[in-house]
């Protein structure tokens, strides 16, 4: 059994392994990704769903990972606790995902943790999502962030491959590993 040790950081900012291929994955990049699409910025807003923050935090993760009142969640002043819990469902994501590509976490963001299958709505808000972090990764800093190792079995990971999405509403994750 092949086996790869790899480096992720407590906020997962590091290295994670993919077969051959080798990424990092720049937390602080994804969260401004997904503040540029979830509110353009604007901390205020409150959505649809009663989500706070420029993140559109959940009032089910802010409690989560805050002990802060939620209502605080769209103040200016909580921002870097907005920023601090987006960083920690993000890593809460990661750990329970079998797909580390910035389009799957946009999508686990968005459409929920569990889902396996996804609106056309969500698509399209992981493929902003990813896109904007790919403008972002190299240019926004991860800060310092202390290391923990995390091993993983990667022939465990399923490989399925590519296919086109059709024009249906929904379709079901593809997950693919190169």
């Amino acid at each position: 059994m092949f086996k790869k040790l790899i480096a992720i950081t407590a906020m997962f900012v590091g290295t994670f392994h993919s077969h051959a291929s080798i990424g990092q994955l720049n937390t602080h990049a994804l969260v401004q990704s997904i503040s540029d699409v979830e509110t353009g910025g604007e901390y205020w807003r409150i959505g649809s769903a009663g989500e706070r923050s420029q993140y559109q935090i959940k009032s089910n993760v802010w409690r989560k990972y805050s002990t802060v009142p939620f209502w605080m969640a769209s103040k200016k002043s909580y921002q870097e606790e907005a920023k601090r819990v987006a960083i920690c469902y993000i890593n809460e994501l990661v750990l329970n995902c079998s797909d580390y590509r910035i389009r799957t976490i946009a999508l686990k963001w968005n459409g929920g943790p569990n889902k396996t299958r996804f609106s056309k709505h969500t698509i399209s808000y992981a493929d902003r999502v990813s896109n904007l972090y790919e403008a972002y990764k190299n240019t926004i800093s991860d800060g310092s962030i202390p290391s923990i190792k995390i091993e993983i079995d990667i022939t465990k990971i399923p490989i399925v491959p590519r296919i086109d999405i059709s024009d249906d509403s929904f379709v079901d994750l593809v997950i693919s590993v190169s």
